[in-house]
């Protein structure tokens, strides 16, 4: 996916230890990565259209889904591959 169609781009994807999130919006908001039971793995508050997120040694590889809401309410959903470091 690209910025043009109004949704998040995620690099690299598969990720290993960090990895950047880009997307249309500006302002506030939160980062939340999530496994598929909707167990919070990671949180990251950030400003701006670009956020960094550093994955945590405990970190199991899998899919994982990258959740953005803004301080506007706008949200965005993308998924994440882990892979073995």
């Amino acid at each position: 996916k690209t910025l043009a169609d109004g949704t998040m781009m995620v690099s690299p994807n598969p990720a290993y230890s960090t990895f950047t999130v880009q997307g249309p919006w500006e302002g506030n908001g939160k980062l939340s990565l999530l496994d598929l039971q909707g167990k919070l793995v990671l949180s990251k508050v950030f400003t701006g259209s670009e956020v960094v997120a550093e994955l945590t040694p405990n970190t199991r590889p899998g899919i994982y889904l990258i959740k953005i809401l803004m301080d506007d309410g706008s949200s965005y959903v993308e998924k994440l591959a882990v892979q073995p470091k």
